[in-house]
């Protein structure tokens, strides 16, 4: 029977003092984390690929992303036309395979986030421009 909307299944939501079977089990583990770590780096180094693995995953974290440097002046930053540019050097360096796709992806986005900053701040100014127009053009028939 589906619950009526607005309503929980459990409005006392969960009780407390109930401890998380995660935590339950880490803390059986807690006092004996030297002894595990000590085995798990024995294992590892006497040849167990599962040990090794394990080890080297809690040393060395996954990256994430590598870094790309671009040399990009700042004026180029502020044109559309030279973003087209950059755009364009993006996708060659990916159809070379300077960077991979994600990179290229990546550096597109980026370029595509400063275009449309241009386009804002162009259509701020417009905007701004023509209400000053219609301000100063209602100021002119008030004074009629």
């Amino acid at each position: 029977m589906p619950f009526k909307e607005g309503e929980s299944g459990n409005p006392n939501g969960r009780p407390k003092g109930i401890i998380d079977k995660r935590s339950e089990l880490a803390g059986l583990l807690k006092p004996h984390a030297p002894e595990l770590v000590e085995k798990a780096v024995e294992l590892a180094l006497e040849g167990d690929v599962n040990a090794l693995r394990l080890c080297l995953e809690r040393l060395i974290p996954k990256a994430k992303d590598e870094t790309i440097n671009l040399v990009i002046k700042a004026e180029d930053l502020t044109q559309p036309e030279l973003l087209l540019n950059i755009n364009s050097t993006a996708i060659n360096a990916v159809s070379s395979g300077e960077i991979t796709p994600s990179e290229g992806k990546a550096i597109s986005a980026i370029i595509d986030g400063q275009r449309k900053l241009i386009e804002i701040v162009g259509i701020d100014k417009r905007l701004a421009a023509l209400e000053q127009v219609m301000n100063t053009k209602r100021g002119d028939k008030n004074e009629r």
